[in-house]
């Protein structure tokens, strides 16, 4: 089932032994566009933020808000904090997962174990060594481009919205909020807010339709024209559904070039 990434902010997150702090946001892959992290505050009671994995997820209560994770306070407590002005790197993915006993999904299959079980990597696959802890910039202030570091991989929703959307032949709107598939976590549209050129009009476009991001620029380049983006069926809010989807589909599958 789709589910609103918007809804989800704020929602407390429960430990095994109590309640660790509140969702504030979320970080998606630019590969498979998954969310591999929830950022969430523990600042009331260990005064920074935490990554935590959907592989640390027991259960999510969609209606109530509530994520329950099968971590203990003190865990968390002693997790390495994250700062919302560095990008996440694979190396610090690789800290962070090998704190908590995740796997590291970006390792081929059948050098996992290895990676896990000694901290080591075979020669020449190019992948950080676990529990080498990330220096990255210097200070939180300094900046850190995305494309002069091939391991970033990571994108905040938070900072995406607001990017630009920009179609084939111009500007077209803005990102307003994601949709999700709850049983993968997997983001399925970009929901795009039109309104400085069409009043009133939100658009969800499916993630396969995105050109791409770029990050010095805050755009979302996607593959479609503003008529096309214009003229897309009529979204009427709340959580798409099945057969909204479809007429989607339809629409836009049969207006853009498959090599895009």
């Amino acid at each position: 089932m789709l589910r609103r990434i918007e809804a989800m902010r704020g929602h407390p997150v429960q430990a095994t032994d109590g309640e660790i702090g509140e969702v504030e946001d979320f970080y998606f892959d630019d590969i498979d566009w998954r969310i591999r992290y929830l950022v969430v505050s523990t600042r009331k009671w260990f005064g920074k933020d935490v990554l935590v994995a959907p592989d640390a997820f027991e259960s999510v209560d969609w209606e109530s808000g509530q994520i329950h994770v099968s971590l203990t306070k003190e865990q968390v407590k002693s997790a390495p904090p994250v700062s919302d002005k560095r990008p996440i790197s694979r190396k610090l993915e690789a800290t962070y997962r090998g704190f908590f006993g995740w796997p590291m999904y970006w390792v081929p299959y059948g050098i996992d174990d290895t990676v896990v079980n000694t901290g080591q990597l075979p020669p020449n696959t190019g992948l950080p060594v676990l529990g080498q802890v990330e220096t990255g910039p210097k200070s939180d202030s300094e900046d850190v481009s995305r494309s002069d570091v091939e391991e970033y991989h990571l994108w905040s929703m938070k900072d995406l919205e607001e990017f630009e959307i920009q179609a084939l032949d111009g500007p077209i709107g803005h990102v307003e909020d994601f949709f999700i598939e709850d049983t993968d976590m997997e983001v399925r549209y970009i929901v795009v807010d039109t309104r400085k050129w069409l009043p009133g009009k939100d658009i969800p476009i499916h993630r396969d339709l995105v050109q791409g991001l770029e990050w010095e620029n805050d755009v979302v380049a996607v593959k479609l024209t503003r008529h096309q983006i214009e003229h897309a069926p009529e979204y009427e809010g709340g959580l798409p559904s099945s057969e909204y989807q479809r007429q989607l589909q339809d629409y836009f599958m049969d207006r853009v070039d498959p090599a895009g």
